[in-house]
C-alpha cells in the first residue's frame, strides 16, 4: 500500500476519534487506537495544517 494513503487512512482515524470528542490531548487518543504517541502527534499537526483540528493548549479539538 502507498505511503500517503496510508497515512491519510490513519489521519482519518485520527479525526474520528476527535469527531467523537470535545477534546482530548495525543496521549488518550494514542491509547485509544493503540499506537505511539508521537504517531498521533504528527497526524494531528497534518490535520492542524488542513485546517480539520485545532490546539487549545495541550489539548486539540475538531475545527469549528
Amino acid at each position: 500500500m502507498d505511503t500517503n494513503k496510508m497515512r491519510d487512512q490513519f489521519d482519518q482515524a485520527v479525526l474520528a476519534y476527535y469527531q467523537g470528542r470535545v477534546g482530548a490531548c495525543a496521549h488518550y487518543c494514542a491509547s485509544a487506537l493503540k499506537v505511539d504517541r508521537s504517531e498521533v502527534s504528527r497526524s494531528l499537526q497534518r490535520l492542524k495544517r488542513r485546517g480539520l483540528v485545532i490546539a487549545d493548549g495541550t489539548y486539540w479539538k475538531v475545527a469549528p
